[in-house]
């Protein structure tokens, strides 16, 4: 009679019958917070009062470069602020890849 240790069976050398939970549903839904929520820039647009509603995806293009003139905002401020928007594009993009992969 054999015995299976707990580490033999963690590091994959033993099988397990317990059945191995699913993760997906936890990766999907904080991939979309992250994409959606916490990526989202209009937190940080709001924060340097660069937040416009009546175009808020020209933003950073139309009206930024004026506040850097203006002294408004720093260069690098802005460096940061189109990053984010970057980052935020990146995930959003990205979200339906990720999604259809699982």
């Amino acid at each position: 009679m054999t015995s299976t240790s707990p580490l033999a069976t963690l590091i994959g050398l033993r099988a397990t019958t317990a059945p191995v939970p699913s993760l997906a549903s936890t990766f999907l839904i904080s991939n979309f917070i992250y994409a959606y929520a916490i990526l989202s820039t209009r937190f940080i647009k709001r924060r340097y009062k660069l937040d416009h509603n009546s175009s808020p995806r020209e933003d950073v293009v139309k009206y930024g470069e004026a506040m850097v003139r203006e002294g408004k905002l720093s260069a690098e401020q802005l460096a940061m602020v189109k990053r984010w928007e970057g980052a935020h594009a990146n995930a959003v993009e990205g979200y339906t890849f990720f999604a259809l992969g699982w």
